[in-house]
């Protein structure tokens, strides 16, 4: 696929202020979605989390179409452009405190050299952007590292510079509970699919409850992902979460998005039929 050498060149600033990147005959935006935390009766926003949009010939394409045509040889050099469109971006939000969730893919990094040097790279890129690396948190994915030594140097990396990790859709995949033990992240996201097959087991409520206990003991916090009925927020509080993303409480929108509110969002159960 055609692309320039450096991310910093597939990357233009639209007159909006807004920041779009370039691969081959793709366009790739950023989407945030809100994460909120209980308060009272209500909910308010705690966080965002940086979504990758592409896009070819205006069309929208899902994601993960996208990322199946990307050439192996560019995996690194898409990674890198995501989690600098969502840092570029994040000041669309409207809000210099912002706590900035951003996902890194464990199965594209196999050079600890390398990835060392764009973890380095990155926090230089942040600085003119007035982000603190203390609102960045770096979201794991489920994906089966490509190097297991790369992955801990990284962790590592990033503990050293205080920066949070996120251990992403729990329950799937290689987000087990071997990863956490490994990592020892600040925080763990519930994988919204495996938690709306199961949350109506009673069995399994009880042992999600003793796990979210467990990891809170731990200094580990919950964030319950896909979060789209009634239903399942009230099981996801009855197994004592705090934290919580999903359409129910706010979609996903490509930046200049919403701004950061206060505003306490109160969820009322539906009527009675």
């Amino acid at each position: 696929m055609e692309r320039p050498q450096f991310v910093d060149e597939a990357i233009v600033q639209e007159p909006s202020g807004v920041f779009t990147g370039c691969y081959g005959p793709f366009i790739l935006k950023s989407a945030y979605q809100p994460i909120f935390a209980s308060h009272g009766e209500g909910f308010q926003q705690f966080a965002f989390e940086g979504l990758i949009r592409p896009s070819r010939d205006s069309q929208a394409i899902p994601p993960l179409t996208f990322f199946k045509q990307v050439d192996e040889c560019d995996h690194f050099f898409i990674e890198f452009m995501c989690r600098a469109l969502h840092l570029k971006n994040a000041h669309t939000l409207k809000q210099p405190d912002v706590r900035l969730f951003i996902n890194l893919d464990p199965s594209k990094y196999n050079n600890p050299e390398q990835s060392v040097y764009e973890i380095d790279l990155m926090l230089e890129k942040m600085a003119p952007l007035s982000l603190s690396k203390k609102n960045i948190v770096i979201e794991i994915t489920e994906a089966k590292a490509l190097s297991d030594d790369t992955l801990n140097i990284m962790v590592e990396h990033f503990h050293t510079l205080n920066i949070k990790i996120a251990i992403d859709d729990y329950g799937t995949l290689y987000s087990d509970a071997r990863r956490v033990e490994s990592i020892n992240p600040d925080y763990v996201k519930i994988d919204g699919p495996w938690f709306a097959s199961q949350f109506h087991q009673a069995n399994f409520i009880s042992q999600l409850a003793d796990v979210h206990q467990y990891f809170e003991t731990k200094g580990i916090q919950l964030i319950y992902e896909g979060i789209e009925t009634y239903e399942m927020l009230a099981t996801a509080k009855a197994c004592g979460a705090k934290l919580f993303q999903g359409y129910l409480l706010g979609k996903p929108q490509l930046a200049p998005t919403m701004t950061w509110s206060s505003d306490l969002v109160i969820i009322n159960p539906p009527p009675i039929v």
